[in-house]
């Protein structure tokens, strides 16, 4: 298959390294000149700098990554094209474009995929189906942090030029931090209320947003507490979730799940590969799949809509 990748970022070049390893022709288009990237990470992928030209290729499907900001005009012309794509999240850096695109697609439908690849990691499937099985009983309440460093997101550039530190381009962190959001709905459904402050405490000088503090209460009365940072030098990326009758806590750099039930006075671990790279296989396999299949993936256009629309609803400070 002849894969298409706008935008060879970090992500960018993942996404192309896994396609290339599951044995498709891998195109990219680029404007940027990282020096990151030597020639025996991108050696054998085609790269294209002129739009037309690479638009003009027969490609299969699309892989897009580049700046939020530009995500509505290529969804744009994968969908005028017929051409299946992949877009990174957010999705879209408004609503407005957000929902131009799903008028769209209803109009076209053709297979696509959200990259909130947290529903492909194996810990967190397994978190689902445990908490869907009642294991610690009827969750109430529960406690979601993720405190990291956006200076060493890419210490091999200037993150303040970063499209996550520039508002205009999309960035700031309640949109560029969005997996936590997007987790919270595949776990628990969707939100019936959100209060929530996002701000910047100005540390990083930039003029997005880096922290957010929310309650989100869902449909079935559960309340969770979600805090995201990106000015913290020592990472924390957890999960804690309280029921009637015990606990469950999990932590994304060891991918492990303790389970305390106070009730069969119980305490159980599971332990996943902490590689962070099977997620994004998985996630693109089952969009590749979908292309050649016909059948829907785990996060699709539509459904992001959803986590996007929570994200605004968060900046803004108001109720659903």
């Amino acid at each position: 298959m002849k894969v298409g990748i706008i935008g060879f970022g970090s992500i960018g070049e993942r996404h192309a390294q896994n396609a290339q390893r599951l044995g498709h022709e891998i195109h990219v288009f680029r404007t940027g000149n990282s020096s990151k990237f030597t020639k025996s990470s991108s050696e054998d992928f085609e790269f294209h700098f002129e739009l037309e030209a690479f638009l003009s290729l027969p490609l299969e499907c699309m892989i897009i990554c580049n700046p939020t900001h530009l995500h509505a005009e290529f969804i744009t012309y994968s969908i005028a094209r017929s051409i299946p794509f992949f877009v990174e999240k957010p999705i879209a850096s408004t609503l407005k474009e957000a929902a131009i695109i799903s008028e769209a697609l209803a109009k076209s439908p053709i297979s696509n995929c959200v990259g909130y690849m947290m529903r492909y990691d194996e810990s967190i499937i397994k978190i689902k189906e445990l908490l869907t099985s009642g294991v610690i009983g009827t969750v109430t309440t529960g406690i979601a942090h993720w405190s990291s460093y956006l200076p060493d997101w890419h210490p091999w550039e200037d993150y303040s030029t970063g499209y996550a530190a520039q508002k205009e381009m999309g960035g700031g962190l309640a949109l560029t931090c969005s997996h936590e959001i997007d987790t919270l709905r595949f776990l628990f459904g969707e939100p019936s209320a959100v209060s929530a402050n996002s701000n910047s405490v100005q540390t990083l000088k930039t003029n997005a947003d880096d922290y957010l503090d929310a309650l989100i209460t869902f449909k079935q009365g559960i309340s969770i507490l979600l805090h995201i940072d990106w000015f913290q030098k020592t990472p924390q990326r957890t999960l804690s979730f309280l029921g009637d009758e015990g606990r469950l806590d999990w932590d994304f750099f060891t991918r492990e799940i303790k389970l305390s039930n106070h009730v069969t006075d119980t305490h159980t671990k599971y332990a996943f590969k902490a590689d962070n790279n099977i997620m994004y296989q998985h996630i693109l396999e089952d969009f590749l799949s979908s292309i050649q299949n016909k059948h829907s993936c785990k996060s699709e256009f539509e459904d992001a809509r959803k986590t996007l629309e929570v994200c605004f609803q968060m900046l803004e400070g108001t109720n659903l």
